[in-house]
């Protein structure tokens, strides 16, 4: 028998004899190694993530070991946000490698008590850290980088039909909003508030209340009517009538619920050039 099955032997029995600690103590086998190999995030709603942290453990040792389970512990924003232990029951077999995945949900609507920024930025600092039990040891891990998170939906004035404009009585025009959504999943908005300025002049404001969900990856087109007069002498009649353009300005606010029932409400602001449509 080679020394090298001798020695298989000798470990085998001390560990079914307890003997794990005196092992590690005579440094018989050899601490497995643990390395980041980066992570997915999975997201099924815009208040709702999953970030699953993939490893490499790596044991070199003659003999098999068990990987027990993964302790962790996530901060956000270098704020203290989430830990715990994840069990596991994994044999890593001689002279091998393990990839192991840390799949950690939490409610995105629990970051604002540290932070509103990252519902801007679109991403969100973290440092994971922790210990990864196999057989008698804890190979620690620490990683940090950005996760990128849920988009608010972007609220932009496409056109002004000013079909129905007419210089006889009341008239209507519609203001035609744009609801983008760049998440890879649908978006239900539930209240849009909003405010509408032309040329500096206020034309419009209200609540929205029965919005259809937007699907992912899409656009919906939202039609808010205007009836009016147009007699005040401000009103951009001639632009109306020849089909311009003027400069607007778009703002309010998005009403959500999370998972948890709580209401979140987000502000928007848009500007740009607007044309209005006689066709």
């Amino acid at each position: 028998m080679s020394q090298k099955n001798i020695l298989s032997v000798l470990i085998a029995a001390m560990i079914m004899l307890g003997g794990c600690a005196a092992i590690v103590d005579q440094q018989l086998i050899d601490k497995p190694s643990v390395r980041f190999e980066g992570f997915s995030l999975n997201s099924a709603s815009l208040f709702e993530a999953t970030p699953t942290f993939l490893f490499k453990i790596v044991n070199t040792n003659p003999i098999g070991l068990k990987i027990r389970n993964i302790s962790y512990n996530l901060k956000i924003n270098d704020k203290k946000f989430i830990k715990g232990v994840t069990d596991k029951d994994i044999r890593l077999k001689p002279v091998s490698s393990e990839r192991l995945g840390l799949s950690v949900t939490f409610n995105l609507s629990d970051l604002f008590i540290y932070s509103t920024e990252f519902i801007q930025t679109g991403r969100i600092a973290y440092d994971l850290s922790g210990n990864i039990g196999v057989g008698a040891f804890a190979a620690p891990y620490q990683t940090k980088g950005y996760l990128e998170i849920p988009k608010l939906p972007e609220v932009s004035l496409s056109y002004v039909d000013a079909c129905g404009f007419s210089l006889m009585g009341n008239s209507t025009i519609v203001f035609v909003l744009n609801l983008k959504n760049a998440n890879a999943f649908p978006v239900q908005i539930p209240e849009l508030g909003y405010r509408i300025k032309i040329a500096e002049k206020e034309f419009i404001s209200g609540i929205v209340r029965e919005i259809p969900s937007i699907d992912k990856n899409s656009s919906i087109s939202l039609k808010i009517p205007m009836r009016s007069d147009f007699s005040e002498p401000d009103w951009p009649v001639n632009t109306m009538l020849a089909g311009g353009s003027l400069p607007y300005d778009l703002s309010g606010n998005m009403k959500f619920y999370t998972s948890k029932k709580m209401e979140k409400n987000f502000p928007f602001q848009n500007a740009g050039e607007v044309s209005f449509r006689k066709k």
